[in-house]
């Protein structure tokens, strides 16, 4: 298919050329290059947006997801809902150390002495 569509586009090429520089030379303006790319241009613009609307109204009808994505995904280990969760805190903090803390923690709080 490559090599049939690269034919296609270089004779389509050649032929869009040889128009354009026999305008360009007959009537001494160079504004139909410009003319002929903001054609090209909003014309690939309205069929695309034509065939992306297309696309989503049949996605949508099956279901598929429409593109909408978290901004973090968040990946989960198969073993999550065996296990369990993974502890949230740093494994070389211990248990009683983290107990420790809330009790100093609960001591401010109650004497009064926790400052903002």
């Amino acid at each position: 298919y490559a090599a049939f569509f690269c034919m296609i586009g270089l004779f389509g090429g050649g032929i869009g050329n040889t128009a354009v520089n026999s305008l360009v030379k007959k009537y001494n303006k160079t504004w139909f290059v410009v003319a002929i790319l903001a054609a090209v241009l909003a014309a690939s613009t309205v069929l695309m947006g034509i065939a992306g609307w297309e696309r989503a109204e049949i996605g949508y009808e099956h279901g598929k997801n429409m593109g909408m994505r978290p901004l973090c995904p968040m990946v989960l280990s198969p073993n999550l809902l065996h296990n369990g969760p993974p502890p949230l805190a740093h494994p070389a903090i211990s248990q009683s150390a983290k107990e420790a803390a809330v009790r100093a923690l609960h001591r401010k709080i109650s004497h009064g002495t926790l400052h903002k």
